[in-house]
């Protein structure tokens, strides 16, 4: 099984090891004059997710980057500041990956607010940072404009996006005899970004090739049925 965690549609360059999601209810046990108790049931409250995370220094092979750019810690500590302090919400994903397959049922997808962050810093570990961070489920809101004539009569109705709406990685699993190219071609109108969907997929695409038996993906030449890439 591998995973890769997405903030805000940026992937964390290495995977928590585990990650805490704890549901709650708001469901609240009453008193009866009898003597005996009574559980009002209510709908459930927000759900809090909560996990560690390493922030590298340096570069690692195991390291995930969007496009294999390496990032230092402070790009990731920024990331996280302006989460917190811009008082909006964003989409937080995992994406679960088995057998070189995925299914939607097994990901994660929910708006969240960025509630707290701390991070340690240890010279033993070479100047990596280890930062552990809670979020809690947000529901979104939205607004609703309405143009009323002269007459009374509503003309036009819009109803404005909800904060924390993100579009999610688009997830493609690729099927027999694809190339990148072709990939590219049917998704972007464009067969020479085939390198882009590489860059973005590299660590996957290795890691499937050589899960397969090969020695790697020969600069995406080579990629394997049941992968699943994100576009």
């Amino acid at each position: 099984m591998m995973y890769i965690f997405y903030l805000d549609g940026v992937p964390l360059p290495v995977t928590p090891s585990k990650v805490k999601t704890k549901i709650r209810n708001k469901n609240k046990t009453v008193d009866l004059v009898n003597g005996s108790e009574l559980n009002l049931l209510k709908l459930p409250g927000l759900t809090e997710i909560e996990f560690n995370a390493l922030l590298p220094l340096h570069r690692y092979p195991f390291s995930i980057y969007r496009g294999q750019h390496f990032q230092s810690p402070k790009y990731y500590l920024d990331l996280l500041e302006g989460l917190k302090t811009r008082r909006k919400a964003f989409e937080f994903y995992i994406m679960r990956v088995n057998d070189l397959a995925t299914t939607d049922a097994f990901n994660t997808s929910m708006p969240v607010t960025l509630e707290e962050y701390s991070f340690t810093e240890d010279a033993n570990d070479g100047g990596d940072i280890t930062v552990t961070i809670s979020l809690k489920q947000y529901n979104a809101q939205g607004t609703k404009t309405i143009t009323v004539n002269e007459n009374g009569e509503i003309c036009t109705s819009e109803e404005s996006a909800r904060d924390g709406e993100r579009q999610k990685p688009t997830l493609y699993t690729v099927q027999e005899g694809d190339t990148l190219w072709e990939i590219a071609q049917n998704y972007y109108g464009d067969g020479e970004r085939w390198s882009e969907i590489y860059a973005n997929n590299k660590y996957i695409l290795e890691t499937a090739a050589i899960a397969a038996g090969n020695r790697d993906a020969f600069g995406g030449l080579m990629i394997i049925p049941g992968t699943v890439i994100e576009l």
